[in-house]
C-alpha cells in the first residue's frame, strides 16, 4: 500500500515536472518571437529615421541655397516636412 503511495506520489511529481517544463519552454518561445518582433520593429524605425533626416538635410540645403541666392529667383521653396508620430 505504502509502496503504490510512493509511486502515485512519483508519478504526479514527474507529470508536474513535465507540464511545467512544457508551459516554461512555451512562455520561453512566445518571449523570443516577441523580442524578434520588437527587434524587427526598431530596426524599421531605426531605418525610416535615418531616411528622415536624410530628406530633411537635403530640404534644408535646399534652402540654403535658395537664401544664399545660389537656386535662382525662380527655385520653389521646399515644403516643410512633419516629422513621424
Amino acid at each position: 500500500n505504502s509502496a503504490r503511495m510512493a509511486n502515485d506520489l512519483a508519478a504526479r511529481v514527474e507529470e508536474s515536472q513535465r507540464r511545467l517544463a512544457s508551459e516554461i519552454r512555451g512562455r520561453l518561445s512566445r518571449l523570443v518571437e516577441s523580442a524578434e518582433r520588437a527587434a524587427e520593429r526598431a530596426r524599421a524605425s531605426q531605418a525610416s529615421g535615418a531616411e528622415a533626416v536624410k530628406a530633411e538635410m537635403a530640404r534644408l540645403d535646399r534652402l540654403l541655397a535658395l537664401v544664399e541666392g545660389k537656386a535662382g529667383r525662380n527655385a520653389p521653396v521646399p515644403p516643410t516636412t512633419s516629422a513621424p508620430a
